[in-house]
């Protein structure tokens, strides 16, 4: 059986030279995308946003977690929502952007205030945070990170971040 190294994926050619664009790279250092400038190429659109999730099965211990790191590119944070399906007594949520030198615990707040959930037990309800004015920019190496706070008692549920790059 061969063994392959990369694949890539080309947009349709645009004109008549009949080559395609890059759009994508899968190889050995993993995942490459390469968006046209005007995110659009040959009639296929490109994604500017994506979200990252986190999926709370079991009440997390209060604490920070890292749920993503930028490996290419600049992205900010569009949106952040926490979808409820179990409760818990005055749970808090925030997500913050640590360098790669700062501690989850010190990342930078993208919200203006913690995200209050848990909310006694109410299942099937959405919070949705508030950004804060100038959200970070979030550069290679940087990284998200998602703080748990308050009473986590059966907190089931899922962080949803929306980023969009930014170039």
């Amino acid at each position: 059986m061969p063994t392959y190294q990369s694949l890539s994926i080309v947009s349709p050619p645009t004109d008549s030279s009949a080559t395609g664009v890059p759009v994508l790279d899968l190889g050995p250092r993993g995942l490459t995308l390469y968006p046209p400038a005007s995110m659009s190429s040959g009639g296929l659109l490109m994604a500017t946003q994506i979200p990252v999730e986190m999926i709370v099965t079991t009440a997390p211990t209060a604490g920070s977690y890292y749920v993503w790191t930028c490996r290419v590119g600049l992205w900010q944070v569009q949106s952040v929502t926490w979808s409820q399906a179990g409760g818990s007594a005055a749970a808090t949520i925030d997500v913050g952007v640590a360098a790669q030198t700062v501690a989850p615990a010190s990342a930078t707040s993208q919200l203006t205030g913690v995200m209050n959930v848990g909310t006694g037990g109410t299942t099937n309800s959405d919070t949705l945070g508030t950004l804060i004015a100038s959200p970070t920019v979030i550069a290679p190496g940087t990284r998200l990170v998602v703080t748990f706070g308050s009473t986590t008692t059966a907190l089931v549920g899922v962080v949803t971040i929306w980023i969009g790059r930014l170039s």
